[in-house]
């Protein structure tokens, strides 16, 4: 074999590794992948979550209303951040989650959107409303409030 089909089949060799190289980002890179930033959180995790109503905290969960709490919020699912302005009858804090270290934090799901403390991001439609339904149902249940949030 000459220096000429050597160098051949260098080149081929290297444009077929980047060709495969490219094929497999293709196939595993997805931009619009979406993550569960709450997949391991345990009751351990949380010492107290409060239903609020525009941003008043109105009803804490009992024991058995936070381990629903905790599957629901276990099946969240976010995207990018989103600058979605529009978001109608969506009120920033619907839900605090006092955790056992100290820290509070502030949660809102709405539809396609899941805001935390302030940052919202794209969601899935399907967890958020669950978790959604289940605030206007402690609401109703503890404090009569006919929210439009569900029930």
């Amino acid at each position: 074999m000459n220096n000429n089909s050597k160098k051949c089949i260098i080149v081929l060799l290297c444009v077929l590794a980047a060709a495969v190289a490219g094929l497999m980002v293709y196939i595993f890179y997805d931009p619009t992948k979406m993550d569960k930033p709450f997949k391991d959180i345990s009751k351990d995790d949380i010492s107290k979550v409060v239903m609020c109503y525009y941003g008043e905290p109105m009803a804490e969960l009992n024991d058995k209303e936070l381990d629903e709490f905790i599957d629901l919020l276990k099946e969240i699912e976010v995207g990018k951040i989103t600058t979605e302005t529009e978001l109608d009858g969506f009120s920033r804090g619907d839900i605090l989650i006092v955790f056992s270290n100290g820290d509070e934090h502030y949660i809102a799901p709405n539809g396609n959107l899941f805001d935390v403390d302030g940052v919202t991001y794209e969601a899935l439609y399907q967890p958020c409303n669950a978790l959604t339904n289940m605030r206007g149902r402690i609401l109703d249940e503890k404090c009569s409030i006919n929210s439009q949030y569900g029930s």
